[in-house]
């Protein structure tokens, strides 16, 4: 058995698939709260760049938290059809 498969025999439940899928918006906060401490524990946090460093925080959160949400349910989706 592949560990795709295993993946989707997982997933085939769903409360694991909620349950990963609340894992991945986890991450996504966790990445938006991380990249805005780290530049003001660094210093680096201005008034002038403060909207450019969120922005980009939260682009970077919504494209890996996203990724962590959206394979899962494609992998149960393909899984189940």
């Amino acid at each position: 058995m592949c560990s795709s498969d295993l993946l989707q025999a997982v997933l085939a439940s769903p409360v694991s698939l909620a349950l990963y899928a609340a894992a991945g918006g986890a991450v996504a906060l966790h990445l938006v709260h991380g990249v805005e401490s780290a530049h003001r524990g660094l210093g680096l946090l201005e008034p002038g760049n403060a909207a450019a460093i969120r922005f980009a925080g939260r682009g970077l959160a919504l494209l890996l938290g996203g990724g962590f949400v959206v394979l899962p349910l494609a992998l149960a989706l393909r899984g189940g059809a």
